[in-house]
């Protein structure tokens, strides 16, 4: 396909309402399942669009009047591990249609734009994992893996800890339950023993 020339720049709240249909393709993408809450998606991209401290940039790739990518950007000035700012683009995203002609480029042009403002040395990527083609992509622009980072729900998890953390506690009262029956064994054979 021919590689075309995309207009990228921040959103605006006003753009959000116009970006629909790249998250639509994005959970078809990764996702078989309807695209459910993308009103409240586009109140979040609405209220990151604002963000008035420029840690987080919105950044839309526009073929004429019509979306054809976005970029999620933030940049961190707390970071435990280095005294300067982080960068990750925490999703990128180029309509099917749209791919292979150059767009993830110029976003990625862009999120390094935001990093090298806002003084941080390195721009991170977060990716699915089971995008091979994606991770192809930035190991050929000489992304290395670094982390591994793993999610999981926070409901599910507590489910998952408490039983054994209870599971110990029963087993502490139980191995406390069996002392004081063996001291007791112990009294009650001391005071049945004949006095001499």
């Amino acid at each position: 396909m021919a590689r075309i020339v995309v207009d990228v720049r921040p959103a605006t709240p006003e753009d959000c309402e116009r970006l629909g249909p790249v998250w639509e393709d994005l959970r078809a993408r990764y996702d078989p399942a309807p695209a459910p809450g993308a009103v409240a998606l586009v109140d979040r991209m609405r209220a990151r669009a604002e963000d008035g401290a420029g840690r987080f940039r919105l950044l839309v790739a526009w073929d004429g009047a019509t979306p054809v990518g976005i970029a999620a950007v933030a940049v961190s000035d707390d970071s435990l591990w280095s005294a300067s700012p982080s960068a990750v683009v925490s999703l990128l995203h180029v309509v099917t249609a749209h791919r292979r002609r150059g767009v993830a480029r110029q976003l990625l042009a862009a999120a390094v734009g935001v990093a090298e403002e806002r003084g941080a040395p390195t721009l991170a990527v977060e990716l699915p994992p089971q995008a091979r083609d994606v991770h192809r992509f930035y190991a050929r622009l000489g992304f290395a893996p670094v982390v591994t980072r793993r999610s999981a729900a926070v409901g599910a998890l507590r489910r998952r800890l408490v039983p054994d953390a209870a599971a110990g506690r029963l087993l502490d009262l139980r191995a406390r339950a069996s002392v004081r029956r063996r001291l007791l064994q112990a009294a009650t054979l001391r005071s049945d023993a004949p006095r001499a």
